[in-house]
């Protein structure tokens, strides 16, 4: 039911009411020690008010990024909103921390878990060689999203830009993260009959260790990569009318996370109708040149470092036990 946007929620909105109550109810009976609250703003905001007049006390990891909302907008009331209900907000991001310090001294920066998390479970060699693919080949990686509405936009175009390369290059080969059960159906029916693309369930973090360059849905997977230092395509289509709002709203001179934690454009970004299948191929075809290719490795190096020294997840663990009031 994870949606992105203005309108894109409303399917889901009865399944979210009834959920919301059901753990209201739960709260009530259960008279947790703490609530932890892990990103999905709309849900969890409203939740830890709930939470609030009850009397339980609750921590935000991953809090809304609504630090990058303009001022003159509701980005703030929204920051202040979480800081007036939670008892302690616990930030993943040197800006974000900044942000919200503004509002109160109930936040605490902890670095982020990624730098700990991301780590292949398997050598480069022996994912190429489940997978079937040749080690000395390029390899591509499509990651259209873990999220419905995300699949149903971006897959079409990731795969027309699969069949543009494999028609120039027919040494290239294509992998499609499928990154839940749910999109299974939808991405094996979308790649039949196109036999130089592979469809996968192999975790992510292994499938990104073997790519030259991955094509990605702007989101949590474009930190990852970056984690994991692979050159990246970064897209995203989303409804007009969800697009003009964030035009609107949004302070960003980037989206995708490697770009706002450099400050500069290390990894190309293609929005709405620039997210086509010739500007993608072409962005492609360009990070696969050797030289860039590898500056652009250094560029994701450098934003790993950023990110923090690891520990992020014990330091926020710490934060959670200690609002339960363990210590």
């Amino acid at each position: 039911m994870s949606t992105v946007g203005a309108i894109e929620y409303l399917r889901y909105y009865p399944a979210l009411r009834w959920m919301g109550g059901k753990i209201v109810a739960m709260m009530e009976r259960e008279k947790p020690d703490v609530l932890v609250l892990i990103d999905t703003q709309g849900f969890n905001v409203a939740l830890s008010k709930l939470a609030k007049r009850r009397g339980i006390r609750t921590v935000y990891y991953f809090p809304p990024q609504a630090w990058h909302i303009k001022p003159y907008t509701f980005g703030g009331k929204v920051v202040k909103d979480v800081m007036d209900n939670v008892t302690e907000v616990i930030s993943v991001f040197p800006g974000e921390y900044e942000a919200y310090k503004k509002y109160g001294d109930n936040v605490a920066y902890v670095g982020n878990p990624v730098v700990e998390a991301v780590r292949p479970t398997k050598d480069r060699e022996r994912t190429r060689a489940d997978l079937g693919l040749s080690e000395s080949s390029k390899v591509i990686g499509l990651f259209p999203g873990s999220r419905r509405q995300e699949v149903e936009r971006l897959l079409p175009v990731l795969l027309s830009v699969a069949l543009r390369l494999h028609l120039q290059d027919s040494r290239m080969q294509f992998v499609v993260s499928i990154a839940a059960d749910f999109l299974e159906d939808f991405i094996l029916h979308r790649v039949k009959g196109l036999d130089f693309i592979k469809p996968t369930r192999e975790p992510s973090y292994n499938l990104m260790s073997i790519c030259d360059v991955i094509i990605a849905c702007s989101g949590t997977i474009t930190l990852e990569a970056s984690a994991i230092g692979v050159p990246m395509v970064v897209v995203y289509k989303t409804s007009l009318i969800t697009w003009n709002l964030a035009k609107w709203l949004l302070n960003l001179s980037y989206i995708s996370h490697p770009n706002m934690i450099a400050g500069a454009r290390i990894v190309p970004e293609l929005l709405q109708k620039n997210a086509s299948p010739e500007n993608i191929a072409r962005d492609v075809r360009g990070l696969l040149e050797p030289s860039r290719n590898q500056r652009v490795r250094c560029d994701l190096a450098e934003v790993r470092e950023k990110l923090g020294g690891g520990e992020a997840l014990d330091r926020a663990a710490k934060i959670v036990l200690k609002v339960a009031g363990c210590f």
